[in-house]
Parts: structure tokens; C-alpha cells; sequence
């Protein structure tokens, strides 16, 4: 071997040596990498350099579909893409965000004028004004909004206070009517419910804030309802924001507040489930406040001092005249009466600061008793110390369909009220009680459609009939669903969980296949131009994409052409007859329907864009309707945008 071979066969034995070492150091880098190690800054920087790229496509995606939701013929629909682009944007782009949402408002209050001059143009009344009397598009904006700036949504409220002023300047001359409840404004009222909106979502400051101009307006079961709720779900803080000590303040500021607005006050401290009124002809309404409680650090509220010094100067001043104060002698007599009885324990509890008007307010309690009748004295005694409804609550909950069945007089009737027997029993899930009143119904088109309302609802509960994670019985499942006479769409529905049951266990890969399979032959045989077959491929698509990504896809097409084929279809439908049966009327269709938000196209395109961005947004862009792929772009978006 000459010295030119001895130095290639030296280089190739180093190039060799060299190889051996990298390999083991390329099997430790993939190890770490697989178990959550740092990987080399050149991979991190180019993962990084992917997220930064995808998370700019999404917020282009999210932009542009705002843009060409300004051209929507459908000013409704208009409204609502550019909310949800908006807030999905707010968190990278406040400023456009902001732009969209006001272009969003603009639409909405052109949808709700069109809407009114819809209705009116039906029942044939016209109003005079531009003002709009309900803001059903004009809510939704204002939800998001709050959620994410209060003085935004402020802005917004401004606007159609001034609108509704403009509207009822006459009106508001005229002295309100108290009733008793003391409803509040509709302004007010909006504001109430969009308190509530935010509530769910835990925005416990937002909400307290957008409420506080309606608890401004005064005392009203309303407002005493929103202030308990709202302690309900702080929980720790006896007057969360200080709104019950607002209201009674403006009520100590009030010349008009009598006993029953002390009645409605008194809930905070005496039956925080229960709030109280007296009517006009002297009866005694209720309303329960649905997981209102007692504050837990404490056995009164804070402000309970506010509200006694409120009780005293109200209870004890001098009468004038009924007639003089403007109000009904028996209603006021009938809430003194209730007001004082009820609050006499609670005063005489309450420390000697208080404990001293006791004597005048049981003197005052005998005066009253004495000019009530003995049989209406002892019934509202009686209701002194209630503190809840749950005593009501706690019938049957079909007692008053039972009730209105032993009445009725002719079959058609009786069909009718076990109809609705149907439907609250298989809500509540009482599936026994709701097939017996489902077969007592004597019409055979009816009974077969509240049958299937049954079926289709007990489908529609396997998911969480089965939620624990070893509940693995995916065998009863598939045989409940082959043998109910179910839609093909309800079929699909239950098939489809029944995969995801069965993908619990081990070495089932074969069986979830089969499932899938099997819900997608009932997918196909839905009806063609139909949103029931749209929501068939859109609950197997969801199944999919937990059990099978790759068999996933191909049903995310198969929707996609469904929700083409099928005319009107927006995208955000949430609900569907139980149904195709027509034959006894349209009203039954719309009576049995099922809801879930796995029918909602945004949905599944959010689950299966965590799955893979860039093909999703190729199915969205495949979709042809407008609204729809509007709905499944900014979903994609969203999705992208909060995957880590």
C-alpha cells in the first residue's frame, strides 16, 4: 500500500470513527427531545420562527374576514362575524379590534331598525320614531365588548340611551307606575342582562360596573335580583362593589319609597333565595333567586346598618293620607304589615341601637293585624319566615302538566299536554315517564314524533352518561343506537359517541374504525340538501378528531360539501327537529327539537385547526356560503392563536 492509499484509508477510517460517535449522539438528541429536554437553539428558533408565522396568518385570516363581512347583505349576520373577529383580534391588535367592533355596533343598530320595521310592517303598526324598542342584534356586540372594555360598551350604551330618550320624550314626562316589582327602565333591563352575560364568564368587576347605572334608578326586583346573584358568585364579600349600599342609599334619598320597596330590600337581609312584593290588589307575589345565599364569613351582611336606618325612617315616620302619598291603602297596608312582621326578629337581633324601636314596631304590627281580616291576617303571617321557594320547588316537576291532562276535555287536548309531558320529562331525563306519555298520545303521526323526540335526546345524553373516563361499554351503546328508530343524523350522532366510548380501551383500534365506519353510512343516507346531514358529518367529524385524525379529514370534507349543498345553511344553527315527520304539522317540528353546539360549523373547524392549521384553513376557504366560511375562518384563527 503506497502512502496515498494509507491516507485515504486513514481519512475513511477517522470519517467512520466520527460517524459512530455522532450516531449515539443523534439517538440522545431525539431521546430528550422525546422527553421534554431542551432541544438545540437552531430547532427552537426555527419552531419559533413556525408559531410566529402561523400565528400572523391567523391574524390576517381574522382581519380579512372582518373586512369582507362589511359587504354582508345580511346586516344581522354582518354584526356578528365582525364581533367575533373582533374579539378574537383584541388580545394582538386592540386598536383594529376596536375599528371592528364600532363597524360591528354600526351594523347591528341598522339590523335592529330593519328588524322593528319588519314587525311592524306584520302586525300593521307603525311608530312614528327611529328609535329601536328591543336591540337583539345589538346585544351580542355589547357582550363582547363588555367583556373585553367597559367604557367601549359604555359608549355603546350611551348611544341608545340617547336613541330611546329621543324616542320617549313625551313619555318621560308623564309620571312612571310604580308597579310592584318596580320594573326598571328597558334601558336598565338591558343592562341587567348584560351583567348577567358577563357574570357567567366571571367578569365580576365588568359586570358590576355595566349594572351600576341601572341600580342607580332605584329600588326594583331587578336590580335586588343582579345585587344577591352577584354576591352568590363572589361568595367571600357580603356587598361585592358596594351596589346594595348604593341602592339603599338612593332609596333613603327617594320621598317615594314606601314599604314595599322596603319589602324588596329587605331579601338581602331576611331571604336572600326569595324576593317579596305586594300587588296591587293586595297579594303577595314571589320570586325565587336561583344559588342565591348567605354570605359565608359572616351571619349578616355589611350594609345590613344601611338598610335598618332605611327600614326605621321609612316604617316609623308619620302617615300621610293614602290617598295623598298617590298609592293604594290596601297595598301599602297589606307590605307594612308583611315588611314590619318580617323584620321585627331581625331587629331585635340586631343590637340596642336598633333594639329600641322594636315596642313601636310591635305596636304598629297589632294596629295593622287589627284592620286585616282574620283569614288573610293568619295567610300572610304565615309567609313571615319563608326564606326560599325549595318547599315549592320540590314537587313533581310534571305536576302541572298532570294537572292540566285530569282537566282536559277532548283528545286533542290531551295530545297536546302529553306532548309537552314528553318533552319536560326527557329533559329531565325521567326516560320511563316520558315514554308513558308519549304512547297515551291518541294522534299516531304525534306519537311517533315525540317517540323519536325520545330517542334522539337519550343519543344526545350518552356523552355524558358515559363522561367517566372507565365507563368502556361501547358495545350497549352501538346496540342501543341499531336498535332505536332514530333519524339517520341521530344514528350517526350516537355511533359516533359510541367510537369514542370504545377508543377507551386498549387494542381497540379496530372496533373505533368499525364505529366510524358504521356512523358514516348513516351520515350518507340523511337527506341531501339538509342541515341534518350537515349536523351528521359535523358530530362524526368531532368524534373523529379525538379518535382518528386521518379518518377525521375526510369527514371534514364530507362536511364541507354538505354544508354547500344545503341552502341557508349559516353555520351557527345549534338546534334541529327530532323529526322528519311533517304530517302532523309544523308546530310539532318546532316543538321537538334537539340543541347541542356540536351541530355548529365553528366548532368542529376549531377542534380539527388544533389538529392542523394549515389544512383547515384550506377546508374553510372551500366553503362557498359566505356566513359559513366566515364562521369556520375566525374559529381557525381563534384556534391557532391560543394553541400554545
Amino acid at each position: 500500500m503506497n502512502s496515498e492509499q494509507r491516507m485515504k484509508a486513514s481519512s475513511l477510517l477517522m470519517t467512520l470513527a466520527l460517524l459512530l460517535a455522532v450516531a449515539p449522539m443523534s439517538a440522545q438528541a431525539q431521546q430528550k427531545k422525546r422527553a421534554g429536554k431542551p432541544v438545540a437553539p437552531a430547532t427552537a428558533r426555527a419552531i419559533d420562527d413556525k408559531a410566529e408565522a402561523r400565528r400572523a396568518q391567523a391574524l390576517n385570516l381574522l382581519i380579512e374576514t372582518a373586512d369582507s363581512a362589511r359587504a354582508f347583505k345580511d346586516l344581522l349576520y354582518r354584526a356578528k362575524v365582525q364581533t367575533l373577529a373582533a374579539d378574537a383580534l383584541w388580545s394582538y391588535d386592540e386598536a383594529r379590534a376596536r375599528q371592528i367592533f364600532r363597524r360591528a355596533w354600526e351594523a347591528a343598530s341598522a339590523a335592529d331598525r330593519d328588524e322593528q320595521r319588519a314587525e311592524e310592517e306584520a302586525v300593521g303598526v307603525f311608530s312614528n320614531s327611529d328609535a329601536v324598542t328591543w336591540t337583539a342584534a345589538r346585544d351580542e356586540v355589547l357582550s363582547k365588548a363588555a367583556a373585553r372594555d367597559a367604557k367601549m360598551a359604555e359608549a355603546f350604551m350611551r348611544e341608545m340611551i340617547q336613541e330611546r330618550e329621543r324616542a320617549e320624550e313625551a313619555a318621560a314626562k308623564q309620571p312612571a307606575r310604580r308597579t310592584p316589582w318596580r320594573e326598571p327602565s328597558p334601558m336598565a333591563a338591558r343592562r341587567l342582562a348584560l351583567a348577567y352575560e358577563l357574570l357567567e364568564k366571571r367578569e365580576y368587576m365588568r359586570a358590576a360596573q355595566i349594572a351600576e347605572p341601572a341600580i342607580a334608578e332605584g329600588v326594583s326586583g331587578d336590580a335586588m335580583e343582579f345585587i344577591l346573584r352577584l354576591r352568590a358568585y363572589v361568595g367571600e364579600n357580603a356587598d361585592p362593589y358596594g351596589l346594595y349600599r348604593r341602592l339603599v342609599q338612593r332609596a333613603s334619598t327617594n320621598p317615594n319609597t314606601d314599604a314595599n320597596d322596603l319589602l324588596l330590600l329587605s331579601s338581602y337581609v331576611v331571604s336572600p333565595q326569595l324576593l317579596m312584593a305586594v300587588d296591587e290588589k293586595g297579594g303577595l307575589q314571589f320570586r325565587s333567586v336561583a344559588y342565591a345565599s348567605s354570605p359565608r364569613n359572616q351571619t349578616e351582611p355589611v350594609a345590613s346598618k344601611f338598610f335598618y336606618d332605611l327600614a326605621v325612617a321609612v316604617l316609623l315616620r308619620p302617615q300621610a293620607p293614602s290617598r295623598a302619598r298617590n298609592v293604594n291603602p290596601a297595598q301599602d297596608r297589606i307590605a307594612r304589615y308583611v315588611t314590619v312582621g318580617r323584620l321585627v326578629p331581625f331587629f331585635e337581633r340586631a343590637g340596642a341601637e336598633y333594639a329600641q324601636y322594636v315596642p313601636v314596631m310591635r305596636s304598629q304590627l297589632n294596629q295593622l293585624s287589627n284592620e286585616l281580616e282574620a283569614g288573610r291576617r293568619d295567610a300572610l303571617t304565615a309567609q313571615f319566615e319563608l326564606t326560599s321557594m325549595m318547599g315549592r320547588n320540590a314537587r313533581d316537576p310534571l305536576a302541572p302538566q298532570l294537572e292540566q291532562l285530569a282537566r282536559a276535555n277532548s283528545s286533542y287536548e290531551r295530545d297536546r299536554i302529553s306532548l309537552g309531558l314528553t318533552r319536560r320529562a326527557a329533559r329531565e331525563r325521567l326516560w320511563d315517564r316520558a315514554q308513558r306519555a308519549a304512547y297515551g298520545i291518541e294522534n299516531a303521526d304525534m306519537r311517533r314524533a315525540a317517540l323519536s323526540f325520545i330517542v334522539v335526546s337519550q343519543i344526545a345524553d350518552i356523552s355524558r352518561a358515559y363522561r367517566d373516563d372507565k365507563e368502556d361499554d361501547s358495545e350497549s351503546v352501538a346496540r342501543f343506537v341499531r336498535r332505536a328508530e332514530a333519524p339517520h343524523f341521530a344514528s350517526a350522532w350516537g355511533l359516533a359517541q359510541a367510537a369514542v366510548i370504545a377508543a377507551r380501551k386498549k387494542e381497540s383500534r379496530d372496533e373505533v374504525s368499525a364505529l366510524l365506519t358504521e356512523a358514516q353510512s348513516y351520515a350518507e343516507r340523511a337527506d341531501k340538501e339538509s342541515r341534518q346531514r350537515v349536523a351528521a358529518y359535523a358530530v362524526i367529524t368531532d368524534a373523529a378528531s379525538l379518535v382518528s385524525a386521518e379518518r377525521a379529514w375526510d369527514f371534514l370534507a364530507e362536511l364541507v360539501r354538505a354544508a354547500n349543498s344545503t341552502p341557508d345553511y349559516m353555520g351557527d344553527e345549534t338546534t334541529l327537529p327530532t323529526s322528519a315527520n311533517s304530517a302532523s304539522g309544523p308546530d310539532i317540528s318546532e316543538e321537538l327539537t334537539i340543541e347541542s353546539d356540536s351541530f355548529r360549523l365553528d366548532t368542529i373547524f376549531a377542534k380539527m385547526a388544533r389538529i392542523d392549521f394549515d389544512k383547515t384553513v384550506a377546508q374553510s376557504q372551500a366553503l362557498t356560503g359566505e356566513i359559513p366560511r366566515a364562521y369556520a375562518r375566525i374559529a381557525t384563527a381563534r384556534a391557532a392563536l391560543e394553541k400554545k
